[in-house]
């Protein structure tokens, strides 16, 4: 019994030299009971299913007839033999089967005539392993042939080209009184001179015809969108920097910025773009974002905004920042001198008359200067900034560029 654990599968080399012994076998009946050879095929066809998965052979059993036929056939193995010393499968190839048979050399355990089956195993294993040589050294000897033949055919021609320069001033003096016409090739030169430079300079070309459309597309959308983009820009950079711009505008003595104040009323959260205080009063600062043309209207709740022919609604500042005076009062405990000052950007044009705490972004510091007597004693100021204090929000130009990209304006 063969051990199955030992080899789980064997190599193709073996596994077809088992296939053809039992295709044999069955050609000569060996399939029928009782046939001499009737066991070995049983053997090859377990072998085959247990170590050749590749292989497909079924084994159908014929019972033997009744008058045995004789047959003078050699025995199945020792035809494996004699195929095995020949070496297996011969090559199409007339001179490499000459070669192969030159260089096959079996071992002792190959050459002798009785093996058995693991002999037969094993010689075949062998004979797979010397081809698979064999054939590594042919592919070298081939190529090395080859090199040698172009070499060879190499040399012939540049002895030939010599031969042919000795010859030709014979020739010359020979035919010195005959004039040979030359062909013409110069003009074939300038055609293919020209066609060559022709395709160099459109494949030049093509390299950077994708850098020249990306340029160009950038263009386009930059000269399409670059008009309300710059807009957008400057409306919130001059949000940004309103603090720094009123800081600069009022006088430091008599003008302290709280910066940004928010406060929760109504369930919602509201906040001061800017909160001056000063001893003229307390001044509520809001800054609008819109442009294009402007249009009040003071007994609606919308006023309207038109850009390039596109007009859009937003709600009345004037009532939102109503609001917000409102709550202020209440927190400082005041009844009056709290004023709105509601900023537009600098590039807003007012089609309709304005309010006067309505202004443009570079009008609001002389708005607040318009406001000249005092009401508060320093005193009450620092009450006032102390209170303030519980709702201010540090806004310096990092924090106020860090919450419009996070926050939004």
């Amino acid at each position: 019994m063969i051990n199955v654990q030992a080899q789980s599968a064997l190599s193709a080399e073996v596994c077809r030299g088992f296939m053809v012994e039992a295709e044999t076998l069955v050609n000569l009946g060996a399939n029928q009971k009782g046939h001499s050879s009737f066991s070995r095929l049983q053997r090859l066809e377990e072998r085959l299913r247990l170590f050749c998965p590749d292989f497909n052979f079924t084994l159908k059993t014929v019972n033997a007839p009744k008058n045995p036929i004789k047959s003078n056939n050699k025995p199945v193995l020792q035809v494996a033999a004699a195929a095995l010393k020949q070496g297996g499968e011969q090559y199409q190839d007339a001179d490499k089967q000459s070669a192969w048979l030159q260089f096959y050399n079996a071992s002792e355990r190959c050459n002798k005539a009785s093996k058995t089956t693991q002999e037969h195993v094993y010689c075949s294993e062998e004979i797979a392993q010397q081809k698979r040589e064999f054939e590594q050294q042919w592919t070298k000897q081939s190529t090395a042939e080859l090199v040698a033949t172009s070499s060879e055919e190499i040399k012939q021609e540049q002895q030939a080209s010599e031969h042919a320069k000795t010859q030709l001033p014979k020739a010359a003096q020979v035919e010195s009184n005959q004039t040979v016409p030359k062909p013409d090739n110069t003009q074939q030169y300038d055609h293919y001179s020209q066609s060559q430079q022709q395709t160099s300079i459109w494949l030049h070309v093509g390299r950077y015809v994708w850098f020249i459309l990306l340029i160009a597309s950038i263009l386009v959308v930059t000269g399409t969108v670059w008009p309300y983009t710059r807009r957008v820009f400057h409306h919130q950079m001059s949000r940004v920097l309103l603090s720094s711009f009123l800081a600069k505008s009022l006088p430091k003595s008599d003008y302290a910025l709280a910066g940004k104040v928010h406060f929760l009323a109504d369930g919602k959260m509201h906040h001061i773009d800017e909160l001056v205080i000063s001893k003229f009063g307390i001044f509520i600062v809001q800054y609008q974002n819109q442009g294009g043309a402007i249009w009040e209207d003071a007994h609606s709740d919308l006023w309207t905004q038109s850009i390039d022919d596109e007009r859009n609604y937003f709600d009345n500042p004037i009532t939102e920042v109503a609001q917000k005076v409102e709550w202020l009062k209440g927190l400082l405990d005041i009844e009056s001198h709290v004023e709105s000052c509601i900023v537009f950007p600098n590039d807003v044009f007012f089609r309709t008359s304005m309010p006067q705490q309505v202004c443009l972004y570079k009008n609001a510091p002389s708005y607040i200067k318009q406001f000249n007597v005092a009401h508060f004693e320093p005193q009450k100021l620092d009450v006032i900034k102390e209170q303030i204090k519980l709702y201010q929000k540090d806004m310096s130009f990092a924090h106020r560029v860090s919450q419009l990209v996070t926050q939004g304006p």
